[in-house]
């Protein structure tokens, strides 16, 4: 946009009579809002910046958005004991939790800034104990890659690994982006991503009718 505006102002396709007004226009609210007055910020002005008060008050929100859409058979909330596997692309991630102009500008470097944090692999362990929980992911992201760089897939080590779980947390969707570099066409999950899923929802499919045809 910079570059062609440029370019037709040069021309006079655009007059600059009309950056001017967009110009002025700025400025105006900035003047409003007392940007100039103050044009620097300094860290005693602002005493709860990452405070944790402020903390409390993401987590809440973090809380209160969450959608639960079906809760079929009661399995939530997930009973102490069980084994359980975390798998797919995000369940590892603390670039996935974070998103783009996070820590860094597409939030590919989140996990130098994180250790405080917990994934939710991490915080899986935590809550049910490492040895309840299995992580296989069957599809990871390059990690300074691209949003949509995978590995190669594995999705038969997550198939395997869920045949010894009793509950499957598939963590599933989109790697962290902003801006141009995450443009997408369309919002559907990558191929590896639905054949993962694909793949899972099929062995539970066939290991509960399994267990229906046994009791019957």
């Amino acid at each position: 946009f910079a570059i062609d505006l440029a370019e037709l102002v040069r021309e006079g396709e655009v007059p600059m009579s009309r950056v001017d007004d967009a110009v002025r226009r700025i400025l105006r609210l900035k003047f409003r809002l007392g940007l100039f007055d103050t044009p620097d910020t300094f860290r005693e002005n602002y005493p709860d910046f990452g405070s944790e008060k402020f903390a409390q008050i993401a987590t809440a929100a973090a809380e209160e958005s969450e959608v639960l859409l079906k809760n079929e058979n009661g399995i939530l909330p997930l009973k102490k004991g069980q084994k359980i596997l975390v798998t797919g692309p995000n369940a590892n991630s603390m670039r996935c939790l974070n998103g783009g102009w996070s820590y860094t500008w597409q939030g590919h470097m989140a996990d130098l800034y994180t250790e405080q944090y917990n994934t939710i692999y991490e915080a899986m362990c935590n809550k049910f104990g490492a040895s309840n929980v299995i992580l296989e992911q069957g599809v990871t992201y390059v990690p300074q890659g691209s949003y949509d760089e995978e590995n190669a897939p594995q999705i038969e080590k997550a198939v395997a690994a869920a045949r010894k779980a009793d509950v499957i947390v598939a963590c599933i969707g989109e790697n962290s982006y902003c801006e141009t570099p995450g443009n997408i066409n369309e919002m559907a999950l990558s191929e590896n991503q639905q054949q993962l899923a694909n793949s899972l929802h099929f062995l539970c499919v066939f290991h509960f009718k399994r267990l229906l045809f046994k009791k019957l």
